[in-house]
């Protein structure tokens, strides 16, 4: 995982991509954990990117940790979300030196590491850092909305930036790639910076299959839209997970 990417792409994201994702987040939430949290619980939230859903736990009274690799999105992260205690991390190689009640993986970023391997470090990452008892939750893209990401080809200007955003599905390799194009305004000259960002499509079987690798003891499997009934959520997988 190249971080820079994630820095090139940080200030896109927070503007374009965050409004509602904190409130839908909370919904999928609910039900797979917060229902099961003591009050003022403490939760590590990896890969936690631009905060907004950092921010969305501690405005319930939650202790969060943020962990991120990317320092720009960390950036925005301390004012999204001024609350949190901010660190920048791999996801792959964190190591805390504590526990907590909770460690969450949101918004596909488990996608967003395309080699197995890495998948099982950030797995047993997330378990070392869980007290007994503790949740694991992360959620993913479905083959489906995989397949389905160039439907979602995005586009958006402001007076001083703008930002195209293809993507398409290779079964064969079952990545993602989503091709950016992004404009901003600098002292009256519009510069240019092209990136690609890479997810890779999971099954159920094999992240069940990584968990259990990784020493987690139980798994549920919930979708969101079937069973979460979050409209928004159709082709999202949410994993919920017991240390």
């Amino acid at each position: 995982m190249a971080y820079d990417v994630y820095d090139s792409f940080a200030f896109f994201y927070n503007k374009y991509w965050t409004a509602a994702a904190p409130f839908l987040m909370e919904k999928a939430l609910e039900p797979l954990l917060f229902s099961g949290l003591p009050e003022g619980a403490e939760i590590l939230d990896i890969c936690c990117g631009t905060g907004n859903n950092a921010a969305m736990m501690a405005k319930r009274g939650y202790k969060v940790t943020g962990a991120d690799g990317s320092r720009a999105m960390l950036s925005y992260a301390a004012a999204n979300a001024p609350e949190a205690e901010l660190i920048e991390a791999d996801a792959r190689e964190i190591d805390l030196g504590r526990q907590f009640d909770a460690v969450t993986c949101l918004f596909d970023s488990i996608n967003h590491i395309t080699r197995p391997d890495d998948v099982i470090k950030a797995f047993g990452r997330a378990h070392a850092h869980l007290k007994d008892n503790g949740l694991f939750v992360f959620d993913v893209n479905s083959e489906r909305a995989s397949a389905e990401a160039g439907e979602r080809d995005f586009s958006a200007a402001d007076e001083r930036d703008a930002i195209i955003s293809s993507a398409g599905y290779d079964k064969k390799s079952r990545l993602t790639s989503y091709h950016l194009t992004m404009f901003m305004l600098e002292e009256g000259t519009w510069k240019r910076n092209d990136l690609t960002i890479e997810e890779k499509y999971y099954t159920e079987q094999e992240l069940v299959s990584m968990l259990h690798l990784s020493g987690f003891s139980g798994v549920r499997v919930s979708e969101g839209w079937e069973d979460l009934e979050i409209e928004s959520f159709e082709g999202r997988i949410f994993f919920t997970a017991w240390k």
